[in-house]
This record gives C-alpha cells, structure tokens and sequence, in this order.
C-alpha cells in the first residue's frame, strides 16, 4: 500500500497542473480505493495503529506529490519570449533524435548551442532566456541532404512559442511538446541548413545515430517501394513513421497493432536468448566458479533487455518488461523470493518515478494493464519465481486451450482502456491476434533483427525473408479487417461506466474452472457491456427544442458541428495543412466517435476554398453521411471526390429550410441562377459562401462562411424584404459566426445593426498570417458591445442551450452566461 500512497501523490500532482481535472473518473475510483485501503487496515493491522498507518501513507503520497513537483521544476521549460516570436533567428546546434521523416516534411528535435535573432533591438540578458531545445519542420521537397542525429548545424529558422489545438478529444501537441521537453517550434527557411564541422559527445545520441543506421540500412535493403519496410523498422528500432496509413487502419480494426512496435513478449524473448547464450558460455568456461551461471546469465539478459529498450527508443512497454527483468534478476540474486505481482508493482513504481508523464500514454496502461490481468487470471506455480511475459511465452507454446484464454483475458480486460484511448473495439482481435502472435513473434521480429545487425548480404537475405512472411500474414489479416463487423465503436465511457466494467472484468476474467463458474462470468461480461450504452440513454441527451454547438480549435478554417436531440449538421470540415495534420483524422472523426455519434444527417460545405474543406476527403471515407449539401463549382474538384463516394451533392440555395426536433434551419445566401456555371466564373467564392440560420426559440445562430460585404448586403435586402422574418430574428438572442475569420472585407457595420448580435465566435490560427480577427473589426465588435470568442484564445467553444440561456464551455476555461 505504500507504493500505491506514492503513485497516488504523484497522480494528483500531474492532474492539477490541467485546467480540466476529470472528477468523474477520479470519484469512483477514489471511492473503491478509500474501501480497499479500508480493508486493507483492518484485516492487517489493529484498529489503534489505524492512525499511524494512514499518517504514514500521507506522508509516502505527499512525498510522491513534491517528487512530481520537483521534476517539473528540473524539466527544461524555458519558453520562447514573445518579442522573438515568429522572428527569423540564426540556430547553431545539433540534431538529437530520430527525424521523423513524411511525404512532406522532415521533423526532428534539436539541442541549440548558439543562437542569434538579428536585427532585434532587444536580446535575452542571458543564454539561460533562450529555449535549450527545440522541435523543427523542414519540408522535404527543398532538402538536399540526408539529416541524420549528431548532426551539427547551421540553421535559419522562424520560431515560434509552443501553441496547439485545444479540444475536448484528439492528440494534445502543447502537452506532447512538454513531455517531450520541446521549449519552441519553428520551421527551417529554404535553403536555411548548414552543416559545421563538429561532433557531440552524447550517450544518447550514440544510440539515435546506430538507430538511423539501422533505419536505412532496412531502407536500403528493401528499397523505397517495399510495402512492409515500415513495419520491419517498427519492429526493430521502434520507428513507426513510415507505416502506410492503411496498414494502419487494418492493424487497429483487427486488433493487432501492439505486435508493429517494440512489444515487453519482443524485449522477453531478446532478453531470454541473451540469457541462453550467456547460460552456454559460462557453463564452458571458468566464470562459473565466480558466479553461479544462473546469476550471470540473469544479469546479461537484463543488460540485453536494457540495451535494446533504448535501441528501440526507450518506448514505454518496452521499459515495463525490462524493469521486471531486472527486478527478477535482482530478486534471484539477493536470493528473494518474489511473486509475479510483486515484480509488476516494483515495474509500475520505477516507470512513474523515473517518468510520472507515462500516465498520458495509452502504451502504459495497456501494457501493465494487460500484464496485471494475466498475473490475475492465470494459474501460476507460487514457489516459481518467473517474469510473467516468459510466463505467456511459456503457455502459449505448451497449451493451445490455454493460449486461447489468454487471448481472451487480455481481450476483455482491455476493453475498457482501449474504448476509452481509441473509443472503438475490434470483435476479431482474438482470431487475428491467435495467426499473427506466434507469426510475428516468433518468425518476422527474430528474422527482421538478424537482419538489422548481421552485415553484407546474409542482412539483406534475413530482412527478406521477415518482409515476405509478414507481407504472407497480411494477406491472410487484411480480408478479416474488411468484415462488416470487424470492429465496433463507443463514445468515451465516464467514470462510473469504467467502475462497473472493471469490476465486471475482475468476475469474468478471475481464476477458476470455466464450466463452474460460467453464470457469474457471464454476468460480468454483461457489466463490460453496459460501456456501449449511449450517452443520451444515460444522461438524457439533448432535449427536443434544444441544440449543442462545437466550435473547433482548428486553426485557419471552418468547422463547426450542431446536434439537436436526433440529428446532427456538420458546417465546414477545416483547414488543409502543412505537413501530416488531417482535421477529419485529427480533431472531427475522434470527437465523433469520442461523442458516440453514429453518422452525420447534413454535411454542409460553406464554399471550395482549402480552409474549408480539408478534413473532407478522410470523412468521406471513414464516416458515414447522409446528405450533403454546399456552394461548390461544377468543374471543382470536391464534386468529383463526391462522385467517387456515389454522393449526391445538392446545391446550397436561398429559401431551403428544415426542422429537426423542434429546431428551424434557414438558407440565407447564396441566390443561385438557372445555370451557375458562369456565376461561379465572375463571382468571388467567398461571396458564394453558403449562410444557414439555425433557429431556436430564444437563439438565432448564423453560419457565415466566407461572406464578404458583397454577399452581407444581399443578405440584409433579403430581411428588409421579409420583415416577418426579421422580426423573428430580431426578437432572439443572435450568435454569429465572425464572416471570414473577422477578415476587414465583411462584418460591414449595416450587417452587424440588422442582425445586432450579443456574441459571436470566430475560428483563426495563431497568429495567422491574415491578422485574423482584423484589429479593425475588433474594434468594431467592441463597440457594438458584441462579445466575440475567438478559438485562438479559448480554444474550442461548446454552446449548448438551456431555454433562454447559453452555457459555453471553452478548452483553455470555463465560464457560462445567460
């Protein structure tokens, strides 16, 4: 209990450094943790010392707590200045990981040594008031050489203070970068990168340069067209990068994608064969009289698990494993005798105090989650001191009934967590996973591995080998993932929801005989079901005659989603970006499925400009929609992606309207001509920008688009010419979506006066190169007292109606107002 005191001080220090500490999945599980510790005082200490030992545990957790706390304060965080933000500066230094290298673009950390911003009339008083290390993008197509780690150079770079994308799901990059100890990002110029004459001295960097070697040596030896090459270096050296995204998606429908990366049965079975081979030499030479051979052969098999754990980029499953190597090799040394839960304990304490931000990573709790429920279910010999994956190794080859339940306990039992990181399950996982363990496991990797290291041809022939068995495996998975029914999706379970399925996957998966328990097994498979229940079954949804509106964080475009109480509009799918970042993989899809949202009714695309559309083609092909409708060119090149998904596009007109759920949806713009093909031609697209009025009894939302001061006074004709129309505006409470990000062409003072909203929301980039919201017409929501929320300062923007008030929850805080 008191290394569970100190995780639980470290856990409460990570979670108040975030605005959005998650009480509903902290409450449940505090209360069950306050009845264990309970009862763990009163059936092993007498209720007087019941005082002492909960002071004692007070004093472990507020050590674990001030631990965290002084790691944050070692942790090199010394931010960008904002007078050097988005200057071009001059960086000497060098590269000191793996780039991770796209299509596109080149990225990679670099430690700065020197640095220099010109021109700049005031300078930080000291090296100590510049970033230590950065994170830099340089695009592909203007490098002229191979960047590699260790690399000293030369670099003229535009850096910029770390800023992400905040939504409510989806990747986090402000709190990637802190973890990965980032304190700026920039972009290379073109033709910016010098390389010096120098060469750091580094331990890590000696193992991030043997890792490039290995990556281009598999590289070299499959050549550039191999499908799998990917994979082989994934394996290997833990390098994912160059994984084709579809694989990606057959790894994750079929359950298998934790054998494409450095998994704790890999480093075991590493770890286990330098451990042979140590056992066989010792036994023929005189060492044996130094050490026993057991001592020695555990010590070298520790070493080789260590060696390889940071070969393969020191991943998080990879350190578990070798940690409880270690600590069995300790325990047998000391000639302790440890228990399979003592050694996960003693893992799990080392990972959270030698890195407490590995509670942000999914591989950490599916890793010891999945060890722990092994140790749990599992028959194991008390007297056998045993690392568990050995243990898996071990049934897995004896037992093929055995195998299959192992299969099934690690199945069920991740069924929490892996709704809850990736909001999906895959229904063949234990049939994909029972052909592709022992394929890869026990073939690909040994092979891929002899492969990376042995030199000359026999590396090339062993690599070979690896690549055609695996691409063998894959003809064999890839048809499974295609099944209707490969894999299902949930919305993100509450607390409460988590509570009663792990307590349901405790009765499923707990030791015993089947067949004299299979009632309550049962039972508590049921339990883990009750995560698939919707939201709106649960917490009543949203009601009829009300709406929610999302409001990305999405940068430099549109895209915002209204749900009533059964159906949904989706406006605007985002920005096409630099680099690899998809706004419909990204931010709009997670956030669908996040939300247990089962398909879109409308799809509404404002216009064809790129800002507006750049999530498009990955929805389309990876979510279900009903309709769609927009103001989109005959001859453009989003009406042939629609064709390709055999999807009617029907055209955004002025007088369309509909009801769902006692909401009123108006087209107030464009007013399209009999053949629009030479509209399209001589008007501006922005000006075509589709504008749909959502009203609710008290609401009146507008979204706007693009529209310029052009389209603003065709749409304030169309109410002076409706006055009942108007009329029913003006008695609602108006929210506006800002006209073109708050360009200076639109908001025209005669469009503000006629709609007079009392708020308004704008979505932008930081510091984007438009100077959007233009000062301009700041000053003009200020002056007509129109509160306006820019994504950029609050992140994303949740409005939901309560009758006649809005409640707004934003991603950076929280406020509400009536």
């Amino acid at each position: 209990m008191l290394i569970t005191a100190w995780i639980a001080g470290e856990m409460f220090s990570l979670l108040i450094d975030y605005s959005h500490v998650p009480w509903d999945v902290l409450i449940p599980f505090g209360c069950c943790g306050l009845v264990y510790l309970l009862y763990e005082i009163s059936k092993d200490f007498q209720y007087k010392l019941i005082g002492l030992y909960l002071l004692g545990s007070s004093c472990i957790a507020c050590a674990g707590f001030f631990w965290v706390e002084y790691l944050k304060t070692e942790k090199p965080q010394q931010q960008l200045s904002a007078q050097f933000d988005n200057r071009l500066t001059l960086l000497q230094g060098y590269i000191d990981e793996l780039p991770r290298v796209s299509d596109k673009s080149v990225q990679f950390g670099f430690k700065v040594t020197h640095w220099e911003v010109p021109y700049a009339k005031q300078k930080p008083e000291s090296d100590q008031d510049f970033p230590k290390r950065v994170s830099l993008l340089y695009p592909s197509n203007d490098l002229v050489q191979v960047l590699k780690p260790g690399q000293y150079l030369e670099l003229k770079v535009k850096l910029k203070q770390i800023r992400g994308l905040k939504n409510p799901y989806g990747f986090d990059v402000e709190e990637w970068m802190y973890i990965q100890n980032y304190d700026a990002q920039g972009i290379i110029q073109k033709g910016g990168i010098r390389l010096l004459d120098a060469t750091p001295h580094d331990f890590k960097i000696t193992f991030e340069s043997l890792r490039f070697q290995i990556r281009q040596k598999i590289q070299k030896s499959l050549g550039q067209d191999s499908p799998y090459a990917g994979v082989m270096s994934a394996l290997v050296i833990g390098d994912q990068q160059m994984i084709h995204p579809e694989d990606w998606k057959v790894f994750s429908a079929t359950g298998i994608g934790h054998l494409i990366s450095i998994s704790g049965l890999h480093v075991t079975m590493l770890a286990g064969f330098g451990a042979w081979l140590s056992l066989l030499f010792v036994k023929r030479t005189r060492l044996i009289y130094w050490q026993p051979a057991q001592y020695i052969a555990s010590c070298i098999g520790f070493l080789t698990a260590f060696i390889y754990t940071w070969l393969a980029g020191f991943q998080i499953p990879a350190q578990r494993t070798t940690y409880m190597v270690g600590i069995a090799a300790l325990a047998l040394y000391l000639g302790r005798r440890l228990q399979p839960m003592d050694i996960w304990f003693w893992a799990l304490l080392i990972v959270l105090t030698c890195n407490p931000w590995a509670v942000y990573s999914p591989g950490f709790w599916l890793s010891f989650g999945a060890v722990l429920a092994m140790i749990f279910a599992l028959p194991h010999d008390p007297q056998q001191v045993i690392d568990i994956d050995a243990l898996f190794l071990e049934k897995l080859k004896t037992s093929f009934s055995e195998a299959a339940r192992v299969q099934a306990v690690v199945t069920i039992a991740l069924i929490p967590l892996t709704l809850y990181w990736f909001y999906q399950i895959s229904l063949i996982s234990p049939i994909a996973n029972a052909i592709a363990i022992p394929v890869v496991s026990f073939l690909v990797t040994p092979f891929a591995m002899l492969g990376a290291f042995l030199p000359w041809f026999l590396g090339d022939v062993f690599l070979w080998i690896a690549h055609t068995i695996f691409s063998v495996l894959m003809i064999l998975i890839r048809p499974l993932a295609q099944w209707e029914w490969a894999s299902i999706t949930g919305a993100k379970p509450s607390g409460w929801l988590l509570l009663i399925s792990f307590i349901g996957v405790v009765i499923c998966i707990r030791p015993g005989v089947l067949i004299e328990s299979w009632k309550s097994r049962i039972l508590g498979f049921v339990m883990c079901l009750t995560l698939f229940i919707p939201k709106e079954y649960l917490l009543g949804g949203i009601p009829h005659g009300e709406l929610e509106m999302t409001v990305w964080d999405i940068g430099q475009g549109n895209a915002v989603l209204i749900q009533t109480k059964s159906h949904r509009l989706l406006f605007d799918t985002g920005p096409i970006s630099f680099g690899k970042f998809d706004p419909g993989e990204k931010i709009i899809v997670p956030h669908l499925k996040a939300e247990g949202i089962r398909n879109i009714d409308q799809l509404v695309i404002s216009h064809q400009d790129a800002d507006h559309i750049g999530g498009l083609k990955y929805l389309l092909e990876n979510f279900p929609i009903q309709h769609v409708m927009g103001s989109i060119a005959p001859d453009h090149q989003v009406q042939q992606l629609l064709k390709k998904h055999k999807i009617l596009l029907e055209k955004c007109q002025v007088g369309q309207s509909w009801h769902w759920d006692g909401i009123e949806f108006y087209v107030w713009h464009p007013q399209l001509q009999e053949d629009p093909r030479s509209q399209y031609k001589t008007t501006k697209p922005n000006d075509m920008s589709c504008v749909i009025e959502v009203r609710h009894t008290h609401h009146s939302i507008w979204l706007t688009g693009d529209v310029e001061k052009n389209a603003e006074r065709l749409i304030v004709e169309r109410l002076t010419q409706d006055q009942n129309q108007l009329h029913a505006i003006k008695n609602r409470n108006v929210i506006l979506m800002a006209p073109h990000h708050g360009s200076k062409t639109s908001s025209t003072p005669i469009f503000l006066e006629y709609l007079d909203p009392e708020s308004a929301f704008s979505q932008t980039g930081y510091k984007n190169r438009y100077q959007h919201p233009h000062p301009d017409i700041l000053e003009r929501y200020q002056d007509g007292k129109i509160d306006l929320l820019d994504t950029v300062n609050t992140g994303a923007q949740i409005w939901r109606t309560e009758g006649d008030w809005f409640r707004i929850q934003k991603f950076r805080n929280e406020t509400s107002k009536p």
